[in-house]
């Protein structure tokens, strides 16, 4: 049983890897293909859910839910190669995590530093920590195994679409 356990975790580890690879992408180099210019932008928001959130005068909550949603696997990844860990740590590394990438975009010139970014981010890690619990909880024998094979279909689905977009624009 330990045997697959070991490999279990290194399947995640490797899925994780992968995850961390295409977010990287998509927040450092705004999913640009190979020759193509990265923004040049260098701001900072420190009020949350304040004026980074107004597009044409109106109140848009697209691009959090899409940071919440981009940082839900981080968190089921983090329970789930640390289970004893407290909620509390999981959430942390995620968030700090979360907050290397928003410091990464001022460091570098390549995109605004938001504290609402880095809140949404931060509550999709905690949404996937909370996810893990929950399943942890409905079927405690099972689900690592469910969510690793769901992790594989992610991977699996986004390794093609990326695959899509750079077919389309090459």
């Amino acid at each position: 049983m330990k045997q697959k356990t070991e490999k279990g975790r290194r399947m995640t580890i490797v899925l994780l890897m992968i995850y961390l690879i295409a977010l990287t992408w998509i927040i450092l180099c705004k999913m640009a293909l190979p020759g193509e210019p990265l923004p040049h932008l260098r701001s900072i928001n420190l009020i949350p859910f304040g004026g980074s959130l107004i597009i044409n005068g109106q109140a848009s909550y697209d691009e959090v839910l899409q940071n919440v949603l981009a940082f839900v696997p981080l968190g089921i990844y983090i329970a789930m190669l640390f289970p004893a860990y407290p909620i509390w740590k999981k959430v942390l590394w995620g968030a700090s995590l979360s907050l290397c990438y928003e410091l990464l975009q001022f460091v570098f010139a390549i995109g605004a530093t938001d504290l609402t970014d880095w809140l949404g981010n931060t509550a999709g890690v905690w949404i996937g920590v909370g996810i893990y619990r929950i399943l942890s909880w409905c079927v405690p024998d099972h689900a690592d195994r469910i969510l690793r094979m769901l992790a594989l279909l992610g991977t699996i689905g986004m390794s093609f679409l990326i695959g899509l977009l750079i077919f389309i624009n090459s």
